[in-house]
């Protein structure tokens, strides 16, 4: 996944997810440059449970966009190493991303979402 700062692709939204099979970086998420641990773990989870519900890899090409009146009731902590990501993303150096143009840009790893079939016992 790659993870980018860009204020003109989350106008009016708390994160953007981009979807693309055929791109080289398939999953992007885009936060505000001022986006909290908090937003990013938002963000991380929406992608995790589209992974969950329709692959790893898309199938088509799609953009999710939450926006602030969207945000779930539920407080759920961010994850304990987004402070140090959104840190590590704001000294990256600017890279040209497909659909996003020149930001602040890292990947990061998150696992497989692909449902494991268990075996039979007996």
């Amino acid at each position: 996944m790659t993870v980018v700062l860009s204020e003109s692709r989350v106008a009016g939204s708390r994160f953007v997810v981009q979807r693309n099979p055929r791109a080289a970086r398939r999953d992007v998420v885009v936060l505000a440059p001022d986006a909290s641990a908090d937003e990013f773990a938002d963000a991380v989870r929406t992608l995790l449970t589209v992974r969950q519900r329709e692959g790893d890899v898309p199938a088509s090409k799609q953009t999710l966009r939450i926006r602030p009146n969207q945000a779930s009731t539920r407080q759920r902590p961010a994850y304990p190493w987004a402070a140090r990501v959104l840190a590590d993303l704001r000294r990256s150096d600017r890279v040209e991303i497909e659909g996003v143009g020149r930001a602040r840009a890292i990947q990061i790893w998150l696992p497989s979402q692909a449902r494991k079939v268990g075996r039979k016992k007996g």
